[in-house]
């Protein structure tokens, strides 16, 4: 049977997505205890940390869960929500970041 038009569509997309797909650790400055507590959770990744961390809920769990800071979990999802964007790199999201920039619809 012969994938549908959506679906073949999907799978590109996602191979195309997967490809840019960056490691938490990636961000210029990351604090390695958070990382590896992220990842003890099995979060490595950034699509990962936007998807445990999306909601006001999810991130007090995630902070439950792992032992890590609210402000800590709320700075690795708006690095990730900005390595989102074409280009942007680890030391580029962290500069833009820092800069007061935390999600891409600010750009």
């Amino acid at each position: 049977m012969q994938p549908s038009l959506a679906a073949r569509a999907s799978e590109l997309r996602e191979k195309e997505v997967s490809s840019d797909r960056k490691g938490l650790d990636s961000f210029l400055g990351h604090d390695r205890q958070v990382i590896d507590k992220l990842a003890q959770a099995g979060i490595i990744r950034t699509d990962q940390m936007i998807e445990a961390a999306f909601t006001p809920e999810l991130r007090e769990s995630l902070s439950q869960r792992t032992g890590i800071e609210i402000h800590k979990i709320i700075e690795n999802l708006k690095l990730s929500d900005l390595s989102r964007l074409k280009g942007m790199k680890g030391v580029r999201a962290r500069l833009y970041y820092e800069a007061g920039v935390g999600v891409c619809c600010r750009i």
